[in-house]
């Protein structure tokens, strides 16, 4: 078969930080490549798309770890830095101490990282003041820390391009999620499938 001449479709699972920093350049170039595979998006929370990869709701889904019930392949890291309001009293600092967020009114987000900065927090017997836990709505975490509610954790790619009155610093201790392309199988995928998670492999090989 010529290339681009394959017909079909792939379902995607996508959480929306992934959606919209990286989804538009890979179904541009993907669709591009093969104009006569439709593409659907499910856009959802971490577990959901678990589920919709498990249940063949989806073909492929992105994760943000490694899955045993699934096959898996890393695209990248993903840095988790701390995020406050501009006037902060660490804003001048070039790292943040993990010790220093011991008693400091945090905004935890849920959405999957949460396992990753509890895990850092109670390694370091850091306590934070946990004021609010937000899910999915990455705009709701960012307002509540523009407003001075508190400081948080957040992964680089659920920061927008622009963001007023906010000022972000790494961390002492480098902490990433990883990015993963998951599927139940490979060998088992269709044709159109496979040539989504080949495309997806390239863009980030």
């Amino acid at each position: 078969m010529i290339q681009g001449m394959e017909v079909g479709s792939i379902k995607i699972g996508t959480f929306s930080s992934f959606s919209s920093k990286m989804l538009p350049q890979l179904i541009h170039r993907f669709t591009k490549r093969y104009p006569n595979i439709q593409v659907e998006l499910y856009e959802g929370g971490y577990e959901e798309i678990e589920e919709w990869i498990a249940s063949g709701t989806v073909d492929v889904g992105f994760l943000t770890q490694p899955s045993r019930e699934f096959e898996t392949v890393p695209l990248f890291q993903d840095e988790l830095v701390v995020l406050m309001q501009e006037d902060h009293r660490f804003h001048t600092k070039k790292v943040i101490e993990v010790d220093s967020l011991h008693n400091e009114s945090f905004i935890m987000p849920k959405a999957g990282c949460d396992l990753l900065i509890k895990k850092l927090l109670k390694e370091r017997g850091v306590k934070p003041q946990v004021l609010l836990e937000i899910g999915d709505n990455n705009n709701a975490l960012i307002s509540m820390v523009q407003e001075g509610l508190g400081v948080t954790i957040i992964p680089t790619l659920i920061l927008p391009p622009q963001m007023s009155h906010t000022k972000v610093i790494p961390l002492e201790t480098n902490v990433y999620r990883e990015i993963n392309l998951a599927f139940k199988s490979f060998k088992a995928a269709s044709p159109s499938a496979k040539r989504w998670i080949e495309a997806v492999k390239d863009q980030f090989k």
